[in-house]
C-alpha cells in the first residue's frame, strides 16, 4: 500500500500547502477531486463516447439477441463480429470506473495517517504522542486522535506537539477526521447526505442523457436510488474526508457528463454515422458510374 498512499500523500500535501494559511483539510479534498478529475478527464471521455457507441449500437444488438436466441454460441459470434466490424470495445468505459479504486485507497490511507504522509512526522515523535495520550497504533485513525488530542500533548510535551500542531483538520465547523455515527445525529451527517444527494444527482443526469439507461425502465429507476443509498451507508463507515470526497467526485461528475455529453451525444454522433455512410454512397455511386463509363467506351 505504501506504493499508493507516498505518492498520494504528497498530492495531498501539495492541494494541502496551496492555501496558506487558511489551509484546511475540506479546501485540500476539494482541489485533489479537481486535480484527480482532471487527470482522468481523458478516461472519462473515452467512457462517454464507448456509453454513446453503445447505445447507438443497441438497435443491431437487440436485431442479434432476437435472431439468434436460441443459440447463444451463434450469439456471442456474431456480436464480437459486429464490435469488431465497429471498431468498438465493451470494456473501453470500464478503465474510468476501476480508476477510482486506488484513489479511495490511497485517499483513506493519506486521511487515516496524516502525520505520517502529509506532515512527514518521523515515527519516534508520533511514537511519543501514542504513549503520552495511551492509545494503540493498532486502532484505524489513531493518527486523528492524536492531532484531535493535541491540547493533552501540548501539556505534557510541547516539543512532540510543535512537530503535530500544523495541520487543520476541519472545513467550517466540521471535523472531517471523524466518522459520522448512525447512533448520534451530528453536523457530521451532512456529510452522507450530501454525498446522497450528489450521488443521486449523476445518475439522473447519466440517465437523462444516456437513452441506452433511459430504455432500462424500472431496472433504471432502481439503479438510480441503490447507489446514493449505498454512498450514504458507506458514508457513515469512513471519515468525513472520505464522504465529502464522493460529494465533490459526484458533483464534477454530473458536471462533466453535461459538457461531454454537448459533444459526445448519441444524436450528434447518429448525425456524424449517417454522414459518413452518405458520403460512402456517393462515392460508391461515382464510382459505379465511372466504371460504368469506362466499360461504355470500350464497347
Amino acid at each position: 500500500m505504501q506504493l499508493i498512499y507516498v505518492p498520494f500523500g504528497y498530492l495531498f500535501e501539495f492541494c494541502y500547502k496551496v492555501f496558506g494559511p487558511y489551509a484546511n483539510f475540506g479546501l485540500a479534498i476539494i482541489l485533489f477531486t479537481l486535480i484527480t478529475k482532471i487527470i482522468t478527464l481523458p478516461l472519462a471521455i473515452k467512457q462517454q463516447k464507448g456509453t454513446m457507441e453503445m447505445a447507438r449500437l443497441k438497435p443491431k444488438l437487440d436485431e442479434l439477441n432476437r435472431k439468434y436466441k436460441d443459440d447463444k454460441l451463434k450469439l456471442s459470434e456474431e456480436t464480437q463480429k459486429l464490435y469488431k466490424e465497429e471498431n468498438y470495445n465493451p470494456l473501453s468505459g470500464c478503465l474510468s470506473a476501476f480508476i477510482q479504486f486506488p484513489i479511495i485507497i490511497g485517499l483513506y490511507g493519506v486521511i487515516n495517517a496524516p502525520l505520517t504522509y502529509i506532515l512527514h512526522v518521523k515515527a519516534e515523535v508520533i511514537d511519543a504522542a501514542v504513549k503520552i495520550l495511551d492509545i494503540t497504533k493498532k486502532t484505524a485513525g489513531y493518527q486523528i486522535t492524536i492531532i484531535n488530542q493535541i491540547d493533552k500533548i501540548r501539556d505534557a510535551a510541547p516539543e512532540i506537539a510543535e512537530q503535530i500542531d500544523k495541520i487543520n483538520l476541519d472545513f467550517g465547523f466540521l471535523n472531517l477526521g471523524l466518522r459520522p455515527s448512525m447512533s448520534q445525529i451530528s453536523l457530521l451527517w451532512i456529510i452522507p447526505l450530501v454525498a446522497f444527494l450528489s450521488s443521486f444527482l449523476s445518475g439522473w443526469i447519466s440517465q437523462k442523457t444516456n437513452p441506452t439507461m433511459q430504455s432500462q425502465g424500472s431496472a433504471g429507476k432502481a439503479m438510480l436510488f441503490t447507489l446514493p443509498f449505498v454512498s450514504l451507508l458507506i458514508s457513515f463507515t469512513l471519515p468525513a474526508a472520505i464522504g465529502l470526497y464522493w460529494a465533490i467526485s459526484y458533483i464534477i461528475t454530473a458536471l462533466l457528463t453535461l459538457v461531454i455529453n454537448h459533444f459526445y451525444n448519441f444524436y450528434r454522433m447518429s448525425a456524424i454515422e449517417q454522414a459518413d455512410i452518405a458520403v460512402k454512397r456517393r462515392k460508391y455511386e461515382e464510382e459505379v458510374k465511372e466504371r460504368i463509363k469506362a466499360e461504355n467506351k470500350e464497347n
